[in-house]
């Protein structure tokens, strides 16, 4: 199993990068990830929404083929660290070989889009910027993972 995260423009603020740089390197400890970083590319319009749909379009179109979509949105399913744990366990069971992160923009993820993931999760009904979003998805992935190795790191 490998793990991609598609992240629209850098991240902007240089502590939550650190923070980021460390917890993927703890991440790959139990599976290889990488970070790639998408240029927002936004088709003239003169209606938001579908400014929006070009954006996730122009993210979407960079998802491997045969990878497994995991779209992060401010409508997906809560998931607490335990139940993030166990889909990991799924994801390996059903011999997932690759599995892509997508942050939702700011806007939400349009409906269409929405309906090209396998699966959609919410960090929190809080809202956070999307350079601390990438942070805790990490970071989350990590704890799942310590979770499934019976860690301490978890308490």
């Amino acid at each position: 199993m490998q793990f991609e995260f598609l992240f629209p423009g850098k991240t902007k603020e240089t502590y939550i990068a650190n923070g980021i740089d460390e917890y993927l390197k703890r991440l790959r400890h139990f599976v290889p990830a990488k970070i790639r970083i998408i240029k927002e590319k936004h088709r003239p319009t003169t209606k938001q929404s579908s400014k929006n749909i070009a954006v996730h379009q122009n993210i979407l179109d960079q998802v491997q083929k045969g990878s497994y979509l995991i779209i992060l949105d401010m409508k997906g399913k809560l998931l607490n660290s335990e139940d993030l744990a166990g889909l990991i366990t799924k994801w390996q069971d059903e011999a997932k070989n690759h599995i892509t992160f997508v942050v939702g923009g700011h806007l939400g993820v349009p409906a269409e889009i929405l309906k090209k993931a396998g699966l959609v999760i919410s960090l929190s009904p809080m809202t956070f910027t999307h350079d601390m979003a990438r942070l805790l998805l990490i970071e989350q992935l990590y704890r799942g993972f310590t979770i499934m190795a019976g860690s301490g790191y978890h308490k």
